[in-house]
C-alpha cells in the first residue's frame, strides 16, 4: 500500500481541461493547475508503485477556507496523475487508471491545512 499527502487540493473536473481552437478544430489542453497537481503527485510518489491485477484508491480531500467542490469531481485529476506517475503496475508494467476497481472519495474541512491524502492498494476481488 502507498499513502501520500499532496499539499493543496486538486482542480475539479470542471477546471481540468480547457478548449483551445486549432484552425477549425477544437482540442483540449490540460490547465496549469491540473499539470501542477499531477506533478505534485509524481513528486510525492517518488517512484513508488503498487503491483497488482486491480487497484483500490481512497482519497481524502481537506478543503481550506472558502474552498468548495464535489468529492467526486476531484477524482479525475488524481487518477490521471497516479497513472501518469506509474503508481499502477501489473507484472512490473505500467497500467492506466482503467485497472482501478474501487475509488472512494471523501471531503472534509481543515482551515489550517488544506491537503489531499491518497491511498493506493491492491484490490481484493
Amino acid at each position: 500500500m502507498i499513502e501520500i499527502t499532496v499539499p493543496g487540493i486538486p482542480p475539479s473536473v470542471n477546471h481540468y481541461k480547457v478548449p483551445v481552437r486549432r484552425g477549425l478544430k477544437i482540442a483540449y489542453k490540460v490547465t496549469y493547475q491540473a499539470q501542477k497537481f499531477k506533478r505534485d503527485i509524481a513528486i510525492m510518489l517518488g517512484g513508488r508503485f503498487v503491483d497488482a491485477d486491480a487497484f483500490e484508491v481512497e482519497v481524502l480531500i481537506y478543503l481550506g477556507p472558502r474552498q468548495k467542490g464535489d468529492a467526486d469531481n476531484f477524482l479525475k485529476v488524481i487518477m490521471d496523475g497516479l497513472a501518469d506517475a506509474g503508481a499502477f503496475r501489473t507484472a512490473g508494467e505500467r497500467r492506466t487508471d482503467y485497472a482501478v476497481s474501487d475509488a472512494i472519495s471523501r471531503r472534509r474541512n481543515d482551515r489550517m491545512n488544506p491537503r489531499t491524502v491518497i491511498r493506493v492498494k491492491a484490490a481484493t476481488l
